[in-house]
């Protein structure tokens, strides 16, 4: 009996195709970014949130400290505004966030950075290399994944429009001790990097006009 299913799973294992390993790992990925913006059974009180100068200095102070920044922590918080879009074909998982209550839901105080953008997030997984490589190989095995962040705003027409700022990484190793090296800190670091390119620019035209 035990030698039926061990040769079930040798045919299994060798109908697993390339395009299997990359359903999976992006399967992985879904998992996460669910749970990264899932609500929060108990909503945080509006004195918690803070706004994008607050949240890149406490950026600097985390190697410092064991306080983790999280999307929860800006403004309005962040969610999903659709589920993950998985494309099978290209082998890539599309996401996007937006601060809670919707598209161009900005924080109205003006000492905040929130103006109600909203991201994409693109997780790549190359076909090459999910190929499978060996008996023992898994979705576990494949090294790299390309991450990228683009932020949109609202135009004056209320339609979205890209800021035509975006931030890149390629995470390999994939896995680190059998677990996703990809986390919330990596993602919240893209979007400051996002946010810091996009206020920067803003800041540098309006000096140029005057």
């Amino acid at each position: 009996m035990k030698i039926i299913k061990f040769l079930d799973y040798i045919r299994e294992s060798a109908n697993v195709t390339a395009e299997d390993n990359q359903v999976a790992v992006l399967n992985e990925i879904t998992a996460l970014i669910n749970d990264i913006f899932k609500m929060p059974e108990d909503e945080q009180s509006e004195d918690e949130f803070i706004s994008f100068s607050q949240a890149k200095e406490k950026q600097k102070k985390e190697e410092e400290s064991d306080s983790k920044l999280t999307f929860d922590d800006f403004n309005n918080g962040f969610e999903l505004i659709e589920e993950p879009q998985l494309s099978k074909q290209a082998g890539t998982l599309t996401v996007t966030i937006a601060p809670k209550g919707g598209i161009g839901q900005g924080d109205s105080d003006e000492q905040s950075d929130n103006d109600g953008s909203w991201y994409k997030i693109y997780f790549v997984i190359e076909l090459a290399k999910a190929v499978p490589n060996g008996e023992d190989f898994t979705h576990r095995k494949i090294e790299e994944c390309e991450i990228k962040m683009e932020k949109y705003r609202q135009n004056e027409n209320g339609e979205g429009k890209f800021t035509s700022t975006h931030a890149t990484r390629k995470v390999n190793p994939l896995y680190e001790d059998d677990k996703l090296a990809i986390d919330e800190k990596l993602l919240v670091e893209m979007k400051l990097e996002l946010d810091d390119k996009d206020f920067g620019n803003e800041k540098l035209e309006i000096s140029t006009e005057d």
